[in-house]
């Protein structure tokens, strides 16, 4: 396990120390706030209301409930039982790491709303592989031709 924790804070501080760089300086703290990403799932949600036909109501509810077991998984289950304390909140980092958008909470394994994104991404892509991004691409083709 000290390996691990070993590994684990010398590949924090590679990315948080070393490879810094003022573009993700300035990047990385907007992908935190929700706001950022509310228009994307506006997006998502127009996108799919227009595309898909057929069973929408059951393809929200799906879309909702993988939000809501991602989160249930990741925030009860790994969270409460892996422990790993937040880098900006562990002592031990203190002397070189750097802190952009605060410390909130101590556990931070797994992500939660990294979980969460993946999760619905996860259940659009393989949903709606067939449906919206093959007659999008094909409209796209016949509206070039």
């Amino acid at each position: 396990m000290k390996a691990i924790i070993q590994f684990d804070r010398e590949f924090f501080r590679l990315i948080n120390y070393t490879l810094h760089n003022d573009f993700f300086d300035w990047l990385m703290p907007l992908l935190r706030i929700p706001e950022f990403w509310g228009p994307l799932y506006i997006f998502l949600l127009l996108f799919i209301l227009f595309n898909v036909k057929n069973n929408i109501g059951w393809l929200i509810f799906f879309g909702v409930l993988t939000v809501g077991l991602t989160d249930q998984v990741s925030s009860t289950l790994i969270k409460h039982n892996i422990h790993r304390i937040r880098p900006c909140a562990e002592e031990a980092l203190s002397a070189w790491r750097r802190v952009l958008s605060g410390c909130s909470g101590n556990s931070s394994f797994t992500s939660s709303h990294a979980a969460n994104h993946f999760g619905l991404a996860f259940f659009l892509y393989f949903t709606l592989k067939k449906n919206i991004w093959g007659n999008s691409f094909t409209s796209f083709l016949y509206g070039r031709s």
